[in-house]
C-alpha cells in the first residue's frame, strides 16, 4: 500500500529576467512540513545550467526532489511541467503549486484532511482547488517581512478583512485557480494538461473543465462557455463560476493561498494568451461533444515498459485510458510492422518488459507474436471482454487457452457470507436482463412460457435452445473444437434436429444479435422456431430444458440459470460437473437424453471466482457500425472502470457520483439567488453534469424528466416531494404541483400492492386481459 498520500509539485523555469524566482523557491520550500504522507517535487523545466545548479542546491536544503525537464529549446509550458512532475510522482494525489505563493503552517494538513474526508483514493473523480488572494506590491512586502510566514492568525486576518469588505492591499480573490488537488491516477488517465497550449494561460481551465465534467458534482452554470472574469459576481454564469465551486468548497475551512506580487517580464512565455483562449473554447466544446482524443499520460514512476500492439490515439486504446497509467511506460507499434525474427531486437532497443494484446487471435500476425511470447515465457497481458455483465479480463492467456480458469483456481470452499453474496449477484443478473450484446423484449420466464404454450403450441414438450455465434469470431475460428467451425456446427445442428422426436422436443434457435440473418445451410423443421429480437436471451434460457452451442458466452449465462449446457467447442467455463462436452451429433443426442444435473455448488464457486478474483468491471460505451454484408459491429469507444484486477496484486475499486449536488443546496452559497432566478426562467439552462457525462460517454439510457422536475434531490432532503417508483427517482421542488403529487402517490400505492399481494393486484383489474394474469400468482394470495 502506498504511504504517500500527496505529491506536491512545483513547476519552474528560471532565466536572467526571472531571477526573483530563486527567492520564491526558497520561500515556498521553507513552508514544507515533515510528513511521511507527503513528498515534494520541483520540476525545473528548461532553466539554464547556471540556474539549474542553484535550484538543485535549494531543493537539497529543503528535502525536495529535484527533477530536470529538458525543454530549453522550447517556450516554457507550465502545464507540461506540471504533468511531468505528476508522471514521476508516487503519491495517491497531486497538487500543483506555483512558487510565488505562501500559506499557513496547517496548509498541507488541511489538504490531507480534505483528501481523507472526500475519499479521493476511491472517489477518483473527486477533486478540489485552492482559492487564492492576489496582493499588491506594498502589502506583499509587509506580508512576508516578519519571521512567522506560516502564522495562521496572519492568514485568518487577511480573510476576515476581505470577507468584511476591507480590500486594502488585495488586488483580487480567485476561487478558481490552477492549485488543483487531484487523484493522480485519474489525472494521468484523462491526459493531464493539453500540450497544444503554449506558454501560460487557459491550460488550467481546460483541465478544470474535464475534471469538473468527470466529477459530476455540481450543476453547470448557464451560458457555460462564457468567460466571465469577474469573480466578485454572484451570478451563476460562465465557466469560471462553475470552476469556482471546487474552490469555495474548501474556502470555508480556511484553506487558501496568497499570491505574492512580482514583476511580469514581457517574453514569449506571456504572448500566447489570446491564442490559448481560442483553443480553450474549441477544446471545451470538442470534449463535451465526445470528439476529444487526448492521450492518457504514462506513469513514469513505474519500472515496467509495456508494448501495445496497436496505433496510438486509436479509439480502442483510448477507450481503456484508465488502464494505461497502470502499465508504466507505454510504447505502441502495429503488429503488421513486426517481424518475428526481429522481435528480440525490438524488445531490446525499446527496453520492453511486457506486451499488451487486445484479442491475440484477432489476426495472424498478432497471433504469431502471441505464440512467440508464450513459447519464450515473455511477460504479457491480454485484455478482452468477459462473459458477465460489465466484465473485462486482464489475463496471461485468452479464454480457453488460459490457465486462469483451471479447476484448482476456483474450486475453493466458500463461507456462508460468500455463498449468499454470490447467489444474490447471480439473481440480480438474471432479474436485470443485462447481457453482453443488446437484447430487447425482456418479459420474464412466466410470461414467456405462457406465450410459447399459447402462440407456439409447445405444450408438454421439452425445449432445446440453440444459441448461434458469429462465424467470424476468434473463438469460432480457433476454439470451435469438434464442431469444426461455424458451418460444421450447423451440420451437427441439422443432424441433431433430424434425430429428435418432434413430439418430445421443441427447438428454438436464436441468431447472434449482430448477424444479419440465419445461415442458409440450416434446416428448418416444424418443431423449430427461429428468433431474432422477438425474445430476450434470458427468457429463452429460462424456459429451456437444455442449451446447445459451440462455446458462446451464453454458456456461462445459462450457468446462472442452473441450466445444462452442451458445448462442442473449447470453452473457458467447461467442467464436467457444470456442463457437457459433445464431440458429434450422436454425443449431443445422448447428452439431451441424459438426466445430467448441474452441480449448483460448483456454479456458485466458479461465479464467485470470476466476480471476486478474476474479472475487472467497467461500464462501456459502444457505437454500432453496419458492415457491407448487413451485419453489425459494436465499436468500443469508452470504458469507465469501477473495479480493476489483473495488473496489480490488489483490486482497484472505484466509485463515481450518480447524481449532482441539488441546485437548492446551501453549498452553492452566494450563487443561490441567481440559480433560483435562472431555473424559473429556463430550468434546462443549468445542465446536470450527469447528463453531460452521459452524452459524452454515450450512455443515453437515462430518461429525461419533465423540465419542471430537473432539480435533483439526494437522500436526506425532506422539504421537497420525492417519489420512488421501480427505483427511478423523480425529484420535485415545486410543492404546488399537487395534481402530479396525487398521480405519483397512486402509482406508488399500486406498486406497493403488487409487491405485497400480486394476486389481488391483477385480480382487481377491470381489464380482462390483465385480470387473467392473477392465475400466475395463485400461490401468493
Amino acid at each position: 500500500m502506498n504511504d504517500i498520500k500527496l505529491s506536491v509539485i512545483f513547476p519552474v523555469r528560471v532565466s536572467n529576467n526571472r531571477q526573483y524566482i530563486l527567492e520564491n523557491i526558497k520561500r515556498i520550500l521553507s513552508l514544507n512540513v515533515n510528513s511521511s504522507e507527503i513528498e515534494y517535487l520541483l520540476v525545473d523545466s528548461g532553466s539554464t545550467s547556471f540556474f539549474s545548479r542553484k535550484i538543485q542546491s535549494i531543493c537539497k536544503n529543503h528535502n525536495t526532489r529535484y527533477i530536470f525537464q529538458d525543454t530549453r529549446s522550447q517556450t516554457f509550458s507550465i502545464g507540461r511541467a506540471r504533468d511531468y512532475g505528476a508522471q514521476l510522482a508516487t503519491g495517491e494525489c497531486v497538487i500543483f503549486l506555483d512558487v510565488d505563493l505562501v500559506f499557513d503552517k496547517d496548509f498541507y494538513n488541511k489538504i490531507l484532511e480534505e483528501i481523507a474526508c472526500r475519499k479521493i483514493q476511491k472517489n477518483i473523480t473527486e477533486y478540489f482547488c485552492i482559492p487564492c488572494f492576489y496582493i499588491d506590491e506594498e502589502f506583499s512586502k509587509e506580508f512576508i517581512s516578519d519571521n512567522d510566514l506560516g502564522s495562521s492568525v496572519k492568514y485568518r486576518n487577511l480573510r476576515n478583512n476581505y470577507d468584511n469588505g476591507d480590500n486594502n492591499g488585495i488586488q483580487s480573490f480567485a476561487p478558481a485557480t490552477s492549485l488543483l488537488v487531484i487523484n493522480r491516477w485519474h489525472l494521468l488517465s484523462i491526459g493531464g494538461h493539453r500540450k497544444e497550449f503554449s506558454g501560460h494561460g487557459s491550460e488550467d481551465f481546460d483541465l478544470a473543465h474535464r475534471l469538473a465534467t468527470y466529477a459530476r458534482k455540481y450543476h453547470r452554470t448557464y451560458n457555460y462557455y462564457l468567460d466571465k472574469k469577474d469573480y466578485s459576481s454572484v451570478d451563476y454564469e460562465g465557466f469560471r463560476a462553475y470552476f469556482s465551486m471546487a474552490g469555495y468548497s474548501v474556502y470555508n475551512n480556511n484553506l487558501f493561498a496568497v499570491h505574492i506580487w512580482h514583476p511580469r517580464p514581457k517574453d514569449k512565455y506571456q504572448v500566447s494568451t489570446h491564442k490559448n483562449k481560442e483553443l480553450l473554447q474549441t477544446f471545451m466544446k470538442e470534449f463535451d461533444e465526445g470528439r476529444s482524443k487526448i492521450d492518457p499520460l504514462e506513469d513514469l514512476s513505474r519500472k515496467e515498459n509495456t508494448l501495445i500492439f496497436g496505433v496510438r490515439k486509436d479509439t480502442a486504446w483510448l477507450s481503456i485510458r484508465q488502464l494505461i497509467p497502470l502499465l508504466g511506460r507505454v510504447d505502441y507499434i502495429s503488429e503488421m510492422k513486426v517481424e518475428i525474427d526481429e522481435i528480440e531486437s525490438l524488445i531490446e532497443s525499446r527496453g520492453i518488459t511486457r506486451f499488451l494484446f487486445w484479442n491475440p487471435y484477432g489476426n495472424d500476425k498478432r497471433l504469431s507474436i502471441y505464440k512467440w511470447a508464450k513459447e519464450n515465457n515473455f511477460p504479457f497481458y491480454v485484455f478482452e471482454r468477459g462473459a458477465l455483465p460489465d466484465s473485462w479480463f486482464i489475463d496471461e492467456g485468452f479464454n480457453a487457452d488460459s490457465k486462469s480458469y483451471s479447476y484448482d483456481k476456483w474450486s475453493k470452499e466458500l463461507d456462508e457470507e460468500d455463498i449468499i453474496d454470490t447467489e444474490e449477484y447471480i439473481n440480480s443478473v438474471i432479474q436485470s436482463g443485462s447481457t453482453l450484446e443488446k437484447n430487447d423484449n425482456f418479459r420474464g420466464d412466466v410470461i414467456t412460457k405462457e406465450e410459447f404454450d399459447v402462440k407456439h403450441r409447445v405444450g408438454g414438450r421439452k425445449i432445446l435452445f440453440i444459441a448461434l455465434q458469429r462465424p467470424s469470431d476468434s473463438v469460432i475460428k480457433y476454439f470451435s473444437g469438434s464442431a469444426n467451425g461455424f458451418e460444421g456446427f450447423i451440420e451437427t445442428v441439422n443432424d441433431v434436429v433430424e434425430k429428435l422426436n418432434p413430439h418430445e422436443w421443441f427447438i428454438v434457435v436464436k441468431k447472434h444479435p449482430l448477424e444479419a440473418g440465419f445461415p442458409s445451410s440450416m434446416k428448418q423443421v416444424d418443431n423449430m422456431l427461429l428468433v431474432d429480437k422477438e425474445y430476450h436471451i434470458h427468457d429463452l434460457i429460462s424456459i429451456a430444458n437444455k442449451i446447445f452451442l459451440i462455446n458462446s458466452g451464453v454458456g456461462l449465462l445459462a450457468m446462472l440459470f442452473r441450466k445444462p449446457v452442451i458445448h462442442m467447442g473449447e470453452a473457458f467455463y467447461s467442467h464436467h460437473t457444470i456442463n457437457i462436452h459433445a464431440s458429434d451429433s450422436k454425443a449431443v443426442v445422448k447428452a439431451l437424453e441424459s438426466k445430467f444435473q448441474v452441480n449448483e455448488d460448483d456454479i456458485v464457486k466458479f461465479i464467485y471466482y470470476l466476480k471476486n478474483h478474476f474479472y475487472s468491471f467497467a461500464k462501456a460505451k459502444y457505437r454500432n457500425r453496419v458492415e457491407k454484408d448487413g451485419s453489425s459491429r459494436s465499436i468500443l469507444e469508452n470504458l469507465e472502470f469501477y473495479q480493476i484486477r489483473g495488473i496489480n496484486k490488489d483490486a482497484v475499486d472505484v466509485q463515481y457520483r450518480t447524481h449532482p449536488i441539488p441546485l437548492l443546496s446551501r453549498i452553492y452559497g452566494l450563487f443561490l439567488p441567481s440559480i433560483i432566478r435562472e431555473s424559473k426562467k429556463n430550468p434546462s439552462a443549468l445542465a446536470s453534469p450527469v447528463d453531460v457525462m452521459d452524452n459524452l460517454t454515450g450512455n443515453n439510457s437515462k430518461k429525461k424528466v419533465d423540465s419542471k422536475l430537473t432539480l435533483d434531490v439526494p437522500k436526506g432532503i425532506t422539504n421537497e416531494s420525492t417519489a420512488i417508483l421501480k427505483e427511478k427517482k423523480l425529484y420535485i421542488v415545486d410543492n404546488t404541483l399537487s395534481s402530479l403529487d396525487k398521480r405519483i402517490n397512486v402509482l406508488i400505492r399500486k406498486r406497493n400492492k403488487f409487491v405485497r399481494t400480486p394476486y389481488d393486484f391483477f385480480g382487481d383489474s377491470r381489464n380482462p386481459i390483465v385480470n387473467k394474469l392473477k392465475f400466475f400468482y395463485r400461490n401468493k394470495k
